[in-house]
């Protein structure tokens, strides 16, 4: 069931989105074929500096948009006239949840993707891959495997961590019979400040008996890869913990208290 559910989600959320990913596709050839006869016939380089401002504009607000476009897909299906039969369905609540987390992602994913093949289009003859590749070297120079998975998995488990603040805080604005909006976005602020002070509390103070972190704190000095990697490793399994935590309430909060509208 979770499959149906998940080509479900899938469908929806790409619905609003890929018109936009064609927008910008077409907008990156636009914006290249532009620059190029721009070079040669300068009274062009006006409507192309335009073309360029609206195309970089649509980059920033393109992950926004799908971020948004989740958090609305989720709320409208569980929380408004949909959610009445969504919730009568033979599944559970945690696969209801889990399927909008992972449509979610997988539409961030797309997005990701899209933006770097716009960005490819956008450069093509200016930037090589040859270029790429000898940039990914010289980062890896620098800074070892390990740390830049370790980076990765923490921007993966923010976005994931997000999402489900963002579930947890609508779910519980719907206990409440008026202004569930209202009380969704209280929830947020309280629970994400919440989260933030735990997250200091579990990652900072203990560091004061390291004598590594208190003279990176107090002395300036430049921590080394191998504190890096302890640190971002720690962060992560504390981020899997707290995310694992707020989606088990989040999926409780629907069974045992669900309002709908």
């Amino acid at each position: 069931m979770l499959k149906k559910l998940l080509k479900y989600d899938l469908k929806s959320i790409f619905k609003p989105l890929v018109p936009i990913y064609g927008i910008t596709l077409l907008l990156s050839i636009a914006q290249r074929i532009s620059t190029a006869i721009g070079e040669t016939f300068p009274i062009i380089k006006i409507p192309a500096g335009f073309i360029s401002a609206f195309y970089v504009m649509l980059l920033i607000a393109l992950p926004i948009a799908t971020f948004i476009f989740s958090i609305i897909k989720y709320y409208t299906n569980l929380a408004k006239d949909e959610g009445y039969l969504m919730h009568t369905l033979p599944v559970s609540k945690h696969q209801l949840v889990l399927s909008k987390l992972i449509s979610a992602s997988i539409s961030m994913f797309t997005t990701i993707l899209i933006m770097i093949i716009a960005l490819f289009i956008s450069f093509m003859g200016i930037i090589h891959i040859s270029d790429v590749i000898d940039f990914i070297k010289y980062v890896f120079t620098y800074l070892e495997p390990l740390f830049i998975i370790l980076l990765i998995i923490c921007i993966i488990l923010s976005y994931l961590s997000q999402q489900v603040l963002f579930y947890l805080s609508m779910a519980l604005g719907q206990k409440h019979n008026n202004h569930k909006v209202m009380y969704s976005i209280i929830y947020g602020i309280v629970i994400y400040n919440a989260i933030q002070i735990l997250l200091t509390l579990i990652l900072i103070i203990p560091g004061f008996i390291n004598p590594s972190f208190r003279d990176i704190l107090f002395n300036n000095k430049i921590p080394s890869i191998d504190f890096l990697n302890c640190y971002l490793g720690f962060a992560n399994i504390v981020t899997i913990l707290i995310t694992i935590g707020i989606y088990i309430v989040t999926t409780k909060v629907l069974e045992n208290q669900l309002n709908l509208d």
